[in-house]
Order: structure tokens, then sequence, then C-alpha cells
């Protein structure tokens, strides 16, 4: 059985040759994410996801035509992708050579991820923190562009030094502040700007309770010949489809690709609560229909199931067998991460202790309000799997949680405090982290010690990091979300966390502050656990949150020698190559866009048509007539009668085809025979088995 490959208005066009019958349901999961075309009555898709569909479709056993202009375009695609990488390969000698007298090297894993960013439109790469993302995001860029990058406050600062002090002294850096100061920026340059202030105005909600920008809010783009790229850093800030932020940004993101430009994300973490998240940072940067073709398959990878509340994801820890074993692969399609266990083994080891310390009466006797009130709620803390989940649904308060992990983190301040003070006895500077702010607060009152909340100022954030790594200070405190991203503090070797946040991947962030590039000593991460079930139950309840981590993002970490770049050129090679073959496939075709596929396409076999040979087919016959005559306008008016809207087109095609030919072909018969006993119920009775 033959689909059909062609072009259509610059997309591809997946369309079967013949009617599909009872392979109707493999046709379309192999076509997954296509959107389906009525008047076509085919497919549409993006052309960079031919080479996946027609593995697909010839998975489920199809054969698979596609038209030479296609197979023409990925072979031109192949030399200009080798062109890109050839001159990043290029930058990363130069750049090379202009830090060496600071004693900075461009490692081998990066200098594979610089070229697998360049020979891309759209994608992400999601080392491990620490590694250098940023650098490998700037020396991607190709010569004189037009760059536009997006990250949290607290980082933007960072990205100046890093552009003009390291590794972009051709490109000017500007930084936008204040809602409205939004730009597109020039030729050589590369504009700053922080989610919160992303332009677009958002209409109201729909009906569907999803919210757009409206057309015409972001400004246009000037015309250029200058390349144009859109960077993301920490791109896992965009993870809720529902945040303004990520509405923002996707619409940014789409009038980039349409001016051909690229758009890039980084993040060390981009799976931190559940899997829906992944699939709305992929979305935003377009590529998770290509890893994963549609939501319906991308749930079914990870074991998902549909509730009234919403998609209802397994217990990773207890079930990893609920992911699908493909899941790390597709990810490796559009994504590029390396661990830290990986590519760099000198870097020292990370440690963790846990240590427990006494509370005072007060918290406790709130952390027992908690236990009862849950209990009250039908939430045994023995067994609970997700408190967030549980909370959300049987009613059980999720604010008294919070104000129990508040004073919590309140009553640790003491013991915190007594470490404090024997590292500053020892001279040894020390960093602490803290998801509340209390405990930050009071620890930047002592001398010689700064904090990095909230309430910094974006640009203050960076001088106070410089002035701890310099020796300036005793001992640096800030709360996770403030100073866990972006921020490098290799000075210190210990870290001190009071309390954690909800997700275990914001709080392995913020330890990674000291566990990266230019860390001499391995690295101590003391955690503060309070002597109580409650959070001894929820310590645990984070382990079990990683294990979906471990079960992705973390199996699809390619090795330091593994020549991404290659790998992927070499595979659109052999894509190319595949569709060159296929494109040979169909005898005395004539392909062209603005041709339709039956008459474009010929069989081999010639078609014969019979008259019915036994009474249940003269039976079907006379019952696709009888339906056909029944609805004339083919479905558009709900009567009751005829065919439904699903087998319309179909019907009145069978009942033509017999009414002119005189017959039908043995398939033709069997799907006249299955649409039939569809309606038997308008139908006179179907005929004894002979």
């Amino acid at each position: 059985m033959l689909i059909a490959i062609t072009s259509h208005d610059g997309k591809a066009l997946a369309k079967p040759t013949e009617f599909l019958g009872e392979r109707f349901a493999a046709y379309r999961r192999a076509v997954a994410g296509g959107k389906y075309d009525g008047e076509l009555k085919g497919n549409l898709l993006p052309i960079d996801r031919v080479p996946m569909v027609k593995a697909a479709l010839e998975i489920e056993g199809f054969e698979v035509a596609v038209d030479p202009a296609i197979a023409a375009t990925f072979v031109a695609r192949v030399d200009a992708l080798k062109g890109r990488v050839d001159a990043a390969i290029a930058r990363i000698v130069e750049a090379q050579a202009r830090v060496i007298d600071r004693d900075l090297t461009i490692l081998p894993y990066q200098k594979n991820g610089i070229p697998w960013l360049a020979a891309r439109k759209k994608g992400l790469i999601t080392d491990d923190p620490g590694l250098g993302k940023t650098m490998q995001l700037l020396l991607a860029v190709e010569s004189n562009p037009r760059v536009l990058c997006v990250c949290p406050a607290s980082v933007k600062y960072n990205w100046k030094d890093e552009v003009k002090d390291l590794w972009r002294p051709d490109l000017k850096v500007t930084i936008l502040e204040g809602k409205g100061s939004f730009r597109w920026p020039e030729a050589g340059e590369i504009v700053v700007i922080n989610y919160d202030i992303l332009p677009g105005d958002l209409s109201d909600m729909d009906e569907n309770g999803r919210r757009h920008v409206i057309s015409g809010s972001i400004p246009e783009i000037p015309a250029s010949d200058s390349p144009l790229y859109l960077l993301a850093d920490e791109c896992h800030l965009i993870k809720s489809s529902k945040a303004q932020r990520t509405i923002r940004f996707k619409a940014l993101a789409k009038k980039v690709r349409a001016a051909d430009g690229s758009a890039w994300g980084a993040t060390g973490t981009e799976l931190q609560n559940h899997p829906g998240e992944l699939w709305t940072l992929y979305d935003a940067f377009d590529v998770a229909k290509e890893a994963f073709g549609d939501w319906p398959t991308f749930v079914r990878l990870f074991g998902g199931v549909k509730t009234r509340f919403g998609i209802q994801w397994p217990n990773y820890t207890e079930e990893p067998e609920a992911i699908d074993p493909s899941v790390p692969e597709r990810m490796r399609l559009v994504s590029l991460k390396r661990l830290k266990k990986d590519v760099l083994k000198d870097l020292p080891e990370k440690r963790y202790q846990t240590m427990e310390v006494d509370l005072d009466p007060e918290t406790i006797k709130l952390c027992d309000e908690v236990v009862s009130h849950l209990r009250s709620r039908g939430v045994d803390i023995d067994t609970m799997k997700d408190v967030i989940e549980i909370t959300r649904f049987k009613g059980a308060g999720f604010d008294l949680i919070s104000k129990a992990m508040s004073a919590l983190a309140a009553a640790k301040t003491t013991p915190a405090l007594e470490i404090v003070e024997s590292y500053e006895e020892a001279n040894e500077p020390l960093v602490v982290f803290s998801a509340y702010r209390a405990p930050v607060d009071l620890l930047g009152k002592r001398a010689g010690w700064e904090t990095i909340t909230g309430d910094t100022k974006k640009s203050e954030r960076q001088a106070i990091v410089k002035r701890f790594q310099a020796g300036q200070l005793k001992g640096i405190a800030g709360t996770i979300d403030a100073m866990g991203v972006g921020l490098t503090m290799t000075r210190s070797c210990n870290v001190l966390l009071i309390d954690r946040d909800w997700t275990p991947a914001l709080n392995r962030q913020a330890v990674d502050r000291l566990h990266r590039l230019g860390q001499v000593r391995g690295v101590l991460v003391m955690v503060l656990v309070g002597q109580h079930e409650l959070e001894r139950r929820l310590a645990t309840l984070l382990l079990r949150k990683s294990a979906l981590e471990d079960a992705t993002s973390m199996a699809s970490a390619r090795q330091e020698t593994e020549d991404a770049a290659a790998e992927d050129l070499a595979r659109l090679r052999a894509e190319a190559t595949a569709l060159l073959t296929s494109a040979q496939l169909p005898v005395g075709a004539v392909w062209s866009a603005s041709t339709p596929v039956s008459a474009s396409v010929t069989l081999d076999k010639p078609t014969v048509r019979r008259p019915a040979a036994s009474d249940l087919e003269r039976w079907a016959g006379a019952g696709i007539t009888l339906l056909a005559g029944s609805d004339p306008d083919r479905a558009r008016e709900l009567n009751g009668v005829g065919f439904s809207k699903f087998d319309a087109e179909w019907g009145h095609e069978l009942a033509g085809r017999l009414q002119s030919h005189g017959g039908l072909t043995d398939k033709e018969w069997a799907a006249a025979v299955r649409l039939s006993r569809r309606y038997r119920r308008q139908l006179p009775q179907e005929p004894a088995a002979e």
C-alpha cells in the first residue's frame, strides 16, 4: 500500500494513494502531528519531519514515495549545514587563541557542542549546570549576527561579561530594562532582555482557558541580511504552558522562525516535575513534534493516563518501565546533553551529608497539626506519593504545609549559625542556600557576609559574587530562586542547604553554582533536616521526583568523545540518500506540487473491478448505493440517515465507482461490506453466511 509525500506550499503532504481500510489507524500513528487537510485529503507536515514520518510509515508496513523536490531540499540542506559547522570550528580556533593567556581552555565536549548548535535552526543544549552552555551558545552564533538573548533578570549582567570580556568581543551588548523597552537587535549586536519584560499583549482567555498574544503587539523584525538568533538561557523557566512568559516567548520564537532565524535554548534542568513540562519546553522551540510526534503519542510514551483532573503521570520511582525505552533517543534528536561525570572526569566529586537537627516545641506543634490535618483528609503521610498533587485534589491545605516548611526553615537557623561560625573560625568560605528569606536575611547581618535575594538589584548580584570570588567575603547566602542560576561561586567547596525547594532539579542546580568548571576541590553539600516525620517524608518525596529526570534526560546524555554534529550530519546524509531512493519508487509518476497525488501516481498493477460475486457483496453494493442516495448533502446536516461525516466521502466514492464501473476491486468490495455493516440498522438484513 503506497503513501505519497509531495511538496505543497512549503510543506510536505502525506497522502494515501488508495483506500486504507483497516490500515487507517496505522497510517494515523505514523503521521502523528501532521495536520489533516480535508480539501487535499492528506496530512500536511513540516519538510524537516519527512524522514521521520517516512521511517514511521515503513515500520507500519507501508511503501513510501517521496517527491524528488523534497529529496533535493534535504541534499542541499546537508551541504549548507556542513558550511555552518566548518565556520563554527573556525570560530572555536579563533576564540581559543584569544583567551589562552587567561588560562581558559575550550574543552573537547564544548568543541562538539558548538558545531552541533551551529548546524541547526532550532534545538536545546541541556548540559549539566557548570559545563559552559553560555559560551557554547555564543560561539555557535555566526559573524555579524543579530542576537536576542532572553534570560533571568539575575544573570543579564553575567551575559554582558561573557560576551564582552571573553567569547564575543566583536558584538555590541545592550541590556534592556523595564517593560516597554523591547527592540530587535541590529547587525553585530546582542540585545539582552529578561523573561518578565518580554513584549506581546495577551488576549482574554478563550473557551479552552488559553491566552494568546494579540497579533501585531510584538514589533515586526526589521529587514536585514544579517543572520537572526533567539537565545534562551535557563529556558526551563518557560515550562508552564499557561504562564505569561511562556506564551510571550512562544510568540517571539515563532516570529523569529518565520524570519528564517534560529532559536536555541539552554538549561541544565529541562525536566523538573512532570513530563508535561518537557512538552511545553520543546513546543516553545518547535521541536516537540520532531521528537515525539503529537501530544497523545507523548503521553503514551511517558505512561500518562487521562483523568478528569487532567493527565496523571506514573510514579517513576516505582514504575521506571512506564517510560518507553525510545524516549532518550527521541530527546537526542533535538537536544544535546552531557553529564559532568562523563565529560569532566577530573572534576572533584560532590558529596552529600544529611544533618538532623532538633526543633523547638512550637515548630513541632505546627508540624503535628499538618500531619493531623492531612490524615483527617484521608492522606497518610507514610504512603503519600506526591504531597502537592494530593493536597490539590483532596483539599488538605497546601498553605498550611507551606507555613510549616517556612517555620522549619526558621527553626533550623540556630544550628545553621553554629555551622557558619565553625567555618568562619577555620577561615573557610561557605555558601548557604534557603528556599525562604528569614535565614538568609539573618545571615546577611553578619560581618563579612552578603546576600542575594529577590530584592537584590540585578546589576548588584554579579558584583557580590565577584567580591566573594576575590576573597573579600567570608560567606554568601541566598534564596534558591535568586542565587541558584547563572552564577559561579567556585571559591568555596562547602555549601549548606538550610532547606530545599519543592523541585529537586532546582536544588541540584543551586549546588552546582560551586560544582562546576573552576572547582578544584571536592564539594561537600550539607543538608539540614528537622527531626520530625513531616520533613523526613518530604525529603523522601524529593528523591522520588528525581527518578523521572534520571530515566529520561540523564539517559539521553552523550559522552565527551561523541561528535554530535558529525553524527547529525551523517544521519541527515543517510536520510537524504533514502529520500532520493524513494523518489524513484512509483513507476511513471510525474511529481508536481500542483498536480493531485491521485493523478500523479500510477501503481504497477492495473486496477481490475468486477461485479458482485456473492449474496453478501450484492447486499453491500445495494447498501452503499442506498446510503449514498439517502445522503445527498454528504452528512452536512445531522438527520440520522446516510453516512456520518467521517464515512461520507469514502462511501460516496465507493457508490460512484460501483455505478460508473459496474463493479469494485476485491479490496473495495471488502470495504463496502465493512461500511454497510456499520450502517446495518438503515439496511435490509444481512444475508446469512454461505
